[in-house]
């Protein structure tokens, strides 16, 4: 197995083995939707790709307005987000009224790519973790609430 030392799609189509892949075919694993990145850039290299959604994303029914306000009452002052999927369903879960408040706690996202999402829907407070790993996303909250 090879890995890259950036753990993100960027990283994997940077590795020397996937830049020559014109007639190989490329089976990727994932879950439902997702990034197309990795699936185009290597079709554009000339590799025949095909999905195979291994796992499929399910959201419980929660109201956001009844868990905006326990997370209030809770004192709730740092978000840690690992996937721009993520980010969009907290979006979609938070009532436009409470906005404002949401958008004014601490981000932590394991990318540079979810990091722009969050500044464009409007959240002030942004940290990039290197990475999505529990270890990544805990020290980048650790140094956050240090500084």
């Amino acid at each position: 197995a090879i890995c890259p030392d950036d753990p993100r799609s960027e990283g994997l189509l940077a590795l020397p083995a996937l830049q020559q892949v014109a007639g190989k075919r490329v089976l990727i694993l994932r879950g439902n939707g997702g990034r197309d990145l990795i699936a185009s850039t290597l079709a554009s290299r000339g590799a025949l790709v095909h999905y195979c959604a291994a796992y499929e994303r399910h959201y419980p029914e929660l109201d956001g307005n009844t868990l905006t306000h326990h997370w209030q009452a809770a004192g709730l002052d740092s978000l840690l987000i690992t996937s721009g999927e993520l980010l969009q369903r907290l979006l979609e879960l938070v009532p436009d009224h409470q906005r404002p408040w949401l958008f004014d706690r601490l981000l932590v996202v394991p990318s540079p790519r979810v990091a722009e999402m969050a500044s464009a829907a409007g959240f002030i407070h942004i940290t990039i973790a290197q990475g999505a790993s529990n270890q990544a996303l805990t020290a980048a909250l650790e140094l956050r609430k240090m500084e």
